[in-house]
């Protein structure tokens, strides 16, 4: 059944389906933790709901966002979505298969490739369960498949943010380097101060020089509550 989330940005809201994949907070994470300048254009890749192409245009304050996925009915949502919020201006959404991205876009159009792709590799032994699966495990594109596609998609500096599983990590930075996506930036998100990290922010730049910081970013306090830097991050809405 389909309903809305709202986005704790003005009345903004994102259209979701309860038998489908629901965004999760790593999508909001890494939607919140990219570095998109005011007037960026940016491609969510994978786009689902269209959650990190929204927050790209509302939160931060890109001029455009084009959001690429397979399943058209994500699609159609995505479109009504950014029709309730206002914002067909700024946000669309093209239904097709990222391996195919050659023939969906020109290349060297955007500035901020952001994407959240299936994290897990595809399993023939399970069960598919249709579109939540299609979200969370690969059926068609592979993790390589989205880095060309950014790769592709992206203008010469232009910046590649993903979120993958930690488990993933020696082969996403193999793909980015690979794509000529250098990596520059590693963020770990850890539930908690205790907790081990199980989730990465890579920030890479198309023909980007070598170099490479790490940090950490921390969900919660011990006792449950929200800690400062997520706070922090998610007051800073775009004016």
């Amino acid at each position: 059944m389909e309903f809305t989330t709202l986005l704790n940005i003005d009345d903004k809201v994102i259209l979701q389906d309860d038998e489908g994949y629901c965004f999760s907070q790593d999508s909001v994470l890494l939607a919140n933790l990219a570095e998109i300048k005011k007037g960026a254009k940016a491609i969510d890749l994978g786009s689902g709901s269209g959650v990190l192409a929204t927050l790209a245009v509302l939160k931060k304050g890109a001029d455009l966002a084009v959001g690429i996925e397979a399943n058209a009915a994500e699609v159609d949502r995505a479109t009504r979505s950014a029709k309730l919020n206002g914002l067909e201006d700024k946000l669309s959404f093209i239904c097709g298969d990222v391996k195919d991205i050659r023939s969906l876009l020109g290349a060297g159009k955007f500035d901020v490739a952001l994407c959240n792709p299936p994290y897990f590799e595809a399993n023939p032994k399970l069960p598919s369960n249709g579109a939540r699966d299609m979200a969370r495990r690969e059926s068609g594109a592979t993790l390589a498949d989205f880095v060309n596609a950014a790769a592709y998609a992206l203008k010469n500096k232009g910046e590649a943010w993903f979120v993958v599983k930690t488990a993933r990590l020696a082969e996403i930075i193999s793909l980015l380097v690979g794509a000529k996506l250098e990596p520059k930036r590693l963020i770990l998100l850890k539930p908690k101060p205790s907790s081990e990290a199980d989730v990465i922010v890579i920030r890479a730049v198309k023909c980007g020089g070598k170099g490479l910081d790490l940090k950490t970013f921390v969900c919660m306090k011990e006792d449950g509550s929200f800690s400062d830097e997520y706070d922090k991050l998610y007051s800073d809405i775009a004016k």
